[in-house]
């Protein structure tokens, strides 16, 4: 008999894969995000319901170790699709130069002769699409005059990434604490938990059940 919570289980592992193969859209990402969210609280629910049907006693999230910041954060925003505003994402870029001085950016960086240059930019939630960062122009320094060049840095490559935006206090204090606002980083680590999570609960509720049955011969 296939159990509930491995229907959900496997319910959270499609919306996971959603979110992380699809990254070609704004909407994509926070829809996907807002359905993996939702089977991660699911989960929970099935289990509470479940547990007591499978073992004669109640089951208790809290005992499973593995929850951390991270996990607390993914439960913020939870709530925020429930009760607050609108989730939010935004859309960074890094822009990498051959260059070895950049003009103007205080948030750039230089090693090995490759600048780099960090851009966030401006996106509709419901875009279908990501903005478009291929021409992406920066002014270079003559790094022996220290002058302005009036040639254009030749691109080296772009790294881009899709971050949480904090709609509210409690989401801006746990993303601050973590120290990481890239959404799908962050989801592979809270995805990693909810799967130590589920084998965690299945290996409590095959070991009351054994027990049942011992006290059952």
């Amino acid at each position: 008999m296939i159990q509930d919570t491995n229907i959900v289980y496997r319910d959270l592992l499609d919306a996971y894969n959603e979110l992380i193969e699809n990254d070609r859209s704004i909407l994509a990402v926070r829809k996907n995000l807002q359905n993996f969210l939702t089977c991660s609280f699911q989960l929970t629910q099935v289990m509470y319901k479940e547990f007591p049907r499978r073992t004669s006693e109640k089951w208790n999230s809290s005992k499973f170790s593995g929850w951390d910041d991270i996990s607390k954060l993914f439960k913020e925003f939870r709530n925020v699709v429930n009760h607050e505003p609108p989730l939010l994402v935004k859309f960074d870029a890094k822009h990498f130069f051959s260059a070895n001085k950049v003009y103007g950016y205080s948030n750039s960086s230089v090693g090995s002769k490759i600048s780099s240059v960090e851009a966030t930019y401006e996106t509709d939630p419901r875009s279908d699409c990501i903005p478009d960062v291929s021409n992406f122009k920066i002014i270079t320094i003559n790094i022996d005059t220290d002058e302005i060049s009036n040639e254009d840095a030749e691109l080296d490559h772009i790294e881009y990434k899709f971050a949480f935006i904090p709609t509210t206090d409690k989401t801006k204090e746990l993303l601050n604490k973590v120290g990481n606002d890239d959404l799908f980083e962050l989801a592979k680590h809270y995805f990693k938990t909810l799967q130590d999570y589920y084998g965690f609960y299945e290996k409590s509720a095959q070991e009351h059940e054994f027990a049942l049955k011992s006290t059952d011969i």
